[in-house]
């Protein structure tokens, strides 16, 4: 934030008092001028990138200086990591070190190219670290993440403003990737809690015909998100319910199939939780929930719950 710095005056070398804002984080909030030294430096904002060397921007209604260079390795490094992760296509096997490899090797150049892995098999056994079952593993977390929800799908692209919540709200509004490049200004303006920050930043991603074109190599690899089923029945509209424990399904599966029929899934229990649905080593959660008399399900329970 070099507003902060410009506003506060500090230098490189300076000695300065720190406080916690809000009582959680470090704020810098002045500098011990008794303690600067003589060859101290002022901080000059950089005005290119250190990873492509093109010119940064600071957009005005905000604070951050951005490289927007669409092919600098940094961007593709963030969107890929960001389009794997658990939140996105939830691809096991693809952590920050190995993507940035796969980068620098050039298997990968942009989103499209990780399903296209499978045909780089025996390149990728000759990398140093890669053997048959890492391999293997990683070609066949890429083959289940084409199954992924819509919801998780539209979230891993990675488009500004939209996280989990508006996911959902788009994937619910399209139902398919198809008809999502297709979604139109009257469509986003019509959705409910979904701002017009938000509407105006999902048209402009479907203006870009960078973006279309990517989604279409997406859908030829056989990417074919499952989508979300509108529940008819509203007996869990507003219902709290908590997940813990080890379970058989994955997490993000339990909590996908609760929001559906309308749970809110949260993350601890409290006197206002009504479900607890409870794996196996639950700890603390489990004590807990029993002292508030939370009603405690494990997953054959819920599955039952779920299906009357």
């Amino acid at each position: 934030n070099y507003e902060q710095i410009a506003r506060l005056g500090i230098q490189i070398g300076d000695t300065v008092f720190v406080e916690k804002g809000g009582d959680i984080i470090p704020k810098i909030v002045g500098v011990d001028l008794t303690k600067r030294p003589e060859d101290g430096k002022p901080l000059t904002p950089p005005i290119t990138c250190p990873v492509c060397n093109s010119k940064l921007i600071k957009e005005k209604t905000e604070i951050d200086l951005k490289c927007i260079n669409e092919s600098c390795p940094a961007i593709l490094q963030g969107n890929l990591e960001h389009f794997v992760s658990k939140k996105g296509m939830d691809i096991q096997y693809l952590g920050s070190s190995i993507v940035k490899l796969l980068i620098d090797k050039g298997f990968i150049k942009n989103l499209v190219d990780i399903f296209h892995l499978y045909s780089r098999k025996e390149e990728l056994l000759a990398l140093e670290g890669f053997g048959e079952k890492s391999v293997d593993n990683l070609l066949s977390a890429i083959e289940r993440s084409k199954s992924i929800s819509l919801n998780q799908a539209i979230y891993a692209l990675g488009i500004r403003h939209i996280g989990e919540k508006a996911a959902k709200t788009l994937s619910k509004k399209s139902g398919n990737l198809e008809s999502f490049i297709k979604l139109n200004r009257e469509d986003l303006e019509n959705l409910s809690d979904f701002g017009p920050i938000m509407a105006e930043s999902v048209i402009q991603w479907l203006e870009n015909d960078k973006n279309i074109a990517m989604v279409e190599g997406l859908l030829k690899t056989g990417l074919k998100p499952k989508t979300i089923q509108n529940s008819q029945d509203t007996r869990f509209d507003g219902k709290t319910v908590v997940i813990t424990g080890t379970l058989s399904q994955s997490r993000n599966d339990w909590k996908q199939r609760l929001e559906n029929v309308g749970f809110k899934v949260t993350s601890s229990v409290s006197k206002s939780t009504d479900y607890l649905l409870a794996g196996e080593k639950a700890g603390s959660k489990l004590s807990k929930a029993q002292g508030f008399g939370t009603t405690i399900l494990d997953e054959d329970g819920m599955s039952k719950l779920l299906e009357e």
